[in-house]
């Protein structure tokens, strides 16, 4: 029996021995693994950093997201679905969103009672509100809108405080979630080369729906920008673009005034315009097809539609202008046929009449006296050019 528990103690020795190998060999593992994980996050980091990306700043904006998800009537999810979904470009906006503030001139309007620049400015505050996920202040600016368009005084009386409250409320909202933070701090990239890309003129009195288009277009396409009809023709003496993007609600000269211009000068008649705009009013797009629109695109902007709808008026536009070139081109090769059997039809009755009146010494050179005095009657008569070459 001694014997027999001797040899089960050995063995329990045995198995322990075993199992501290066995977590020694974990441990070694472990210490491994932690190697691998601070290897791969230095390699990670350095990554980064090669890309020129702030590191502080994606620490920042992962924090802030939840902060501005608890700003009443902001939805971050729908902001972001405006701006490909890309946090960065988000906080930018947001960013310009607050710097582009109109209170204060929203108010001053109010006061002086100028609906007519009242509405535009309004309609810009309904645009960016809904680019950044404000909903419900769109809305509301909205409502202010189509009151100042109908001269409904008394309902911007009963409303613009309100609306102006709320709108406040959101912007010092924004103030207090941002401070300390940099929207995007990121070095710029670097634009693709834009040789070969068609070249989109965008023309909006608004900060923010520019940086929009040359954020959501610049990877597809050159894009010259400007704040005014004024501007819009000053960059059109510097480089004439394949496409237009034209705000129809700006100050001093509106979107169908620009284009109406655009029509009436032979050097910009021909360049397609596609119109900008919040709303959703059929008569608008009535005239803005009639004055010589070739599309609209709705603010704020949705990424693949625009795309699809400019890239469909380019295709267009190029397609009309080869056909045209290629009727014109068609129809030269055609008339120099015709002048080329006509002569050769000519040259085969001379010809011939020639070898008729070759048979008799007498009536040599009938034929070309009958001509002559032929052409000598008709000039009387009046014909010229064509018709007398044909004699």
């Amino acid at each position: 029996m001694e014997v027999e528990h001797n040899t089960v103690g050995a063995q329990q020795n045995a198995d322990g021995m075993q199992q501290y190998a066995d977590g020694m060999q974990q441990n070694v593992d472990g210490a491994k693994r932690n190697t691998d994980g601070t290897q791969q996050n230095a390699v990670a980091t350095q990554q980064i950093q090669n890309t020129g990306i702030d590191i502080q700043s994606v620490s920042q904006e992962t924090e802030i997201l939840p902060k501005l998800q608890r700003i009443a009537n902001l939805d971050t999810s729908l902001g972001l679905s405006y701006c490909g979904n890309d946090i960065s470009f988000y906080l930018e906006m947001l960013d310009t969103y607050v710097e582009g503030y109109k209170g204060e001139e929203l108010d001053a309007l109010y006061n002086q009672e100028n609906w007519k620049d009242y509405r535009i400015v309004v309609h810009a505050l309904k645009s960016t509100s809904l680019s950044i996920g404000a909903a419900s202040l769109s809305e509301e600016a909205k409502a202010l809108e189509f009151a100042a368009r109908d001269l409904q005084i008394e309902v911007i009386r009963e409303h613009h405080k309100d609306v102006m409250e709320h709108y406040r409320e959101l912007k010092d909202s924004l103030v207090a979630c941002m401070k300390g933070t940099v929207g995007n701090t990121n070095a710029p990239a670097e634009k693709a080369a834009s040789a070969g890309r068609a070249t989109i003129l965008v023309v909006d009195d608004d900060l923010m729906n520019i940086k929009l288009a040359e954020t959501l277009f610049g990877g597809d396409f050159k894009i010259m920008t400007a704040r005014s009809g004024e501007e819009a023709f000053a960059a059109l003496e510097q480089e004439v673009p394949n496409l237009i993007l034209l705000d129809v609600h700006m100050p001093e000269m509106d979107g169908h005034e620009v284009i109406r211009c655009l029509k009436s000068d032979y050097r910009y008649k021909n360049i397609p315009v596609i119109f900008l705009t919040a709303d959703n009013d059929g008569e608008a797009e009535v005239q803005g097809f009639h004055e010589g629109a070739m599309d609209f695109i709705a603010k704020p902007f949705r990424k693949d539609i625009a795309l699809q709808r400019i890239h469909r008026i380019l295709q267009l536009d190029y397609l009309q202008k080869y056909l045209k070139d290629e009727v014109i081109r068609q129809t030269a090769t055609a008339e120099e046929r015709r002048k080329s059997v006509e002569r050769i039809s000519l040259q085969m009755v001379q010809t011939l009449a020639n070898t008729i009146d070759a048979k008799d010494n007498y009536t040599n050179g009938h034929s070309t006296r009958v001509a002559k005095y032929s052409v000598m009657i008709a000039k009387r008569m009046g014909y010229e050019g064509e018709a007398l070459l044909m004699l």
